[in-house]
Parts: structure tokens; C-alpha cells; sequence
């Protein structure tokens, strides 16, 4: 809560930069990923969790990304498929009901054009792209360096065994 934020500079922010950096380092030359998360004085990251996306042309993932991270679950790493699904094929955009009865913001007069909320002819082919080969892992502050490596490793050993 509010608390965590006074030691957030001091505690928190510091061990999850040392956790994501010693996972990163753990697979981020692997050939078969192919995008690691993203730290630079432009683009600061908060490092809440880590982004992975597989390189499908070398990884010729011989499983599904459920299958992936259940994989990696089963080795001991904290990690699950996209967190970010693509919205609008959720039951709330596909009903036009995200607001009780009133249908707001879908059919509003004031905010909305019917036809930009028509999402049957959206298509997102770099969210379906992500949502098929990326995957979130963890690297909570509590853990230490050692829960650090082993995440690193057990992601590095699925990687390897469902390369082709």
C-alpha cells in the first residue's frame, strides 16, 4: 500500500532490477527468444513483471505458450502467457455493456460513433502475434538471488527442450 511507497526507492525497486536482471541474463542470448524486456533512460521500466516473446522461426515451439508456461510452472518459474488479451474480445466490448444499462461508452451520443465501436472487423495482428508466443515472469522482490538464478534456469532449460 501506501507504505510500500516510502521504501520503494530504498528496498522494493532495487531487488526487483537485480531479480529481472539476473532472469534476463539467464536467457536473453538464446536464440529462441527473440524480445526481452526493455530498459533504457528513455524508456524506464518499472520491472512489475518481465515480458518474454519466442522467436517462432528458430524456436519452432513444439508446443503451445499454455503448454510453455506450464512447463516452466512445473520447473519452478513464476510465469504465465500474456496479461494483456486483446480487449475487444472481451464480453463487454463484443455486448456493448460496460456500464450497467446505460450502454456507456459504447452508445454514447456524446463520446462515441457507432462505428468505432464495431470490433467484428478489428483485426490486431501483432496482439495475436504476442498473445501466441510471449509470456510474463515474475521477479517479486522478496525473492533473493539464488530464487533469481534458478527462475533464470528453469526458463533457459523449457526454452531448450522445446526447440526443435
Amino acid at each position: 500500500g501506501l507504505a510500500e511507497l516510502e521504501r520503494i526507492d530504498t528496498w522494493n525497486l532495487p531487488n526487483r532490477k537485480r531479480n529481472c536482471r539476473i532472469i534476463i541474463e539467464a536467457i536473453k542470448d538464446l536464440p529462441q527468444v527473440k524480445y526481452v524486456p526493455i530498459d533504457t533512460e528513455e524508456r524506464k521500466n518499472g520491472w512489475y513483471v518481465l515480458a518474454f516473446s519466442l522467436d517462432p522461426d528458430y524456436f519452432g515451439m513444439t508446443c503451445d505458450i499454455e503448454q510453455f508456461v506450464a512447463a516452466c510452472a512445473a520447473e519452478g518459474a513464476p510465469c504465465w502467457k500474456v496479461f494483456w488479451p486483446q480487449c475487444h474480445t472481451e464480453r463487454a466490448y463484443k455486448e456493448h455493456n460496460a456500464f450497467g444499462k446505460s450502454g456507456f461508452p459504447f452508445k454514447s451520443k456524446e463520446y462515441t460513433n457507432p462505428e468505432s465501436v464495431d470490433y467484428s472487423k478489428v483485426e490486431v495482428p501483432n496482439a495475436v502475434w504476442h498473445q501466441r508466443h510471449t509470456f510474463t515472469c515474475f521477479a517479486f522482490p522478496t525473492y533473493t538471488e539464488e530464487d533469481s538464478q534458478q527462475i533464470g534456469n528453469a526458463l533457459a532449460k523449457v526454452i531448450k527442450a522445446y526447440s526443435k
